[in-house]
Formats: structure tokens, C-alpha cells, sequence
């Protein structure tokens, strides 16, 4: 949009909201209520954080001690101690112990030749912010091309070289990416780092083209990194 009608993104969220129908009174607050709402709370490293002083510029620090043991009164648990077995957890219905729980779509769930092989992993880059940022020239130069990394042995099988266009995909979509072939990833797994906006893709479609919309076992987030595919050269794939 026009320099000063460019919205922030809380704003952003109000309007969709209201767009899609929904009616919760959350989406009627502003940025004031928000930090208001964040700031009621029983945290004792917030006593004495007063919004009214923060929003007057008054500089207020967070009641940590700056020597003793910020411990010594207790974990924050219900038991106030440290827990190798949790009771939250178990209320749940989660395992109250520290475990390895496979991946909701990895490995386990599928045979060494299956149809999607490789786990695909999606981290943030230094340049962007997810993909905020996105659209500054300056950062899109400083990390060069959309790219995946790849390592030697899965490169090998797919007669995948660095710098060739390859096809990402899975039941779900696929993107194009330019390979980089490298021992920084292991075998069986690929690496994209950071969220291009799929306007800068080859092929205009990002990386979300291929992420579940499943949500998270225990904190409701997305599951950016259960995610399975597979690669091929972009001049091999179907359509290409």
C-alpha cells in the first residue's frame, strides 16, 4: 500500500477476524489492552511493573535479584520443586516422564523406500524474521537463493548437483528450491532455512506448500518440522 496506510499486525488480525465472522470480545482489543492483559498476572518477576509508568517511558526493572538464586523459593511447579515426574502432565494425559515421542509424520512412519523419505525441516534464517522481511531487497541479496539443503548421499541417488532447481514435494503441494548439496545436514533429512514470500519463489509457491496443518500434541502450534518429502531435479519432475 501507499507510504502511512500500511496496517501493524494486530490490526491485520482484527479485520480478518471480523471479515470471517468471528464475535469473541479478544478481537476488539487494541495494543493498550493487550500489554494490560499480559502484564495481569501472578509472575512475581512482574510485581511492580506498572503500565501506566511504562507507557509515561519510565524504565522499570523486571523483580529478578541480581545475586541470589532466583530458586530459592521454589520452582514454578505446583509442588514448587523440581519434577521428573508431572502431575500437570499426567492430568493430560500426557507421559508424566521425560520420553522420546516419535514425530507425528517422520521416520517411523515409513519404510526406507517409501513414497516420501526425506524429513524436511524449515528453520528460520539470520536475514528474515519467519518471513517478515521478506520483502527487503537488501536481505533477499544477502542469502541469495531459496535454497535446500541436501546431503551428499541423498544428492547422489537423485543425481542432484548444487545449485540445480529441484522439485520439493508431497501429498500436500511443492515448491522449488535450489539444491545445496552438503555434509551440514545428515542423511535422510533436508534443511530449508527461512520463509521466502512466494512471489520470490521459483514457481510462486513457499515452503508452507508442504506443512501440515496438524497442531501440536501438548502447546497447539504448528508442526513445522513433521513434515516428510521428497526431491527431485526440477527438469525431471512431472509438468516441469
Amino acid at each position: 500500500g501507499a507510504l502511512g496506510e500500511a496496517k501493524p499486525n494486530l490490526e491485520v488480525f482484527r479485520l480478518l477476524a471480523k471479515r470471517m465472522g468471528f464475535t469473541e470480545s479478544c478481537f476488539d482489543d487494541c495494543e493498550f489492552d493487550r500489554m494490560k492483559k499480559a502484564l495481569d498476572t501472578r509472575s512475581r518477576f512482574l510485581a511492580r511493573v506498572d503500565f501506566d509508568k511504562l507507557r509515561a517511558g519510565e524504565i522499570l526493572r523486571l523483580n529478578v535479584p541480581e545475586e541470589e538464586n532466583p530458586f530459592a523459593e521454589g520452582f514454578f511447579t505446583p509442588s514448587g520443586k523440581l519434577e521428573f515426574y508431572s502431575e500437570t502432565m499426567a492430568n493430560l494425559g500426557l507421559d508424566p516422564l521425560p520420553a522420546y515421542i516419535p514425530c507425528s509424520e517422520g521416520p517411523e512412519n515409513h519404510t526406507p523406500h517409501g513414497k516420501f523419505p526425506l524429513q524436511l525441516l524449515a528453520p528460520p534464517s539470520v536475514h528474515f524474521l519467519n518471513s517478515s522481511f521478506g520483502a527487503v531487497n537488501e536481505q533477499r541479496i544477502r542469502i541469495g537463493k531459496p535454497s535446500i539443503k541436501i546431503n551428499p548421499s541423498d544428492a547422489r541417488a537423485r543425481d542432484i548437483a548444487s545449485g540445480d532447481l529441484v522439485q520439493v514435494s508431497n501429498d500436500r503441494g511443492e515448491c522449488h528450491l535450489y539444491a545445496e548439496v552438503t555434509e551440514d545436514t545428515r542423511e535422510g533429512v533436508v534443511v530449508a532455512e527461512s520463509i521466502w514470500w512466494p512471489k520470490h519463489m521459483p514457481g510462486g509457491q513457499g515452503i508452507n506448500a508442504l506443512v501440515s496443518t496438524r497442531l501440536t500434541d501438548f502447546g497447539g502450534g504448528s508442526t513445522f518440522q513433521c513434515n516428510l518429502v521428497e526431491i527431485q531435479k526440477a527438469d525431471n519432475a512431472t509438468g516441469d
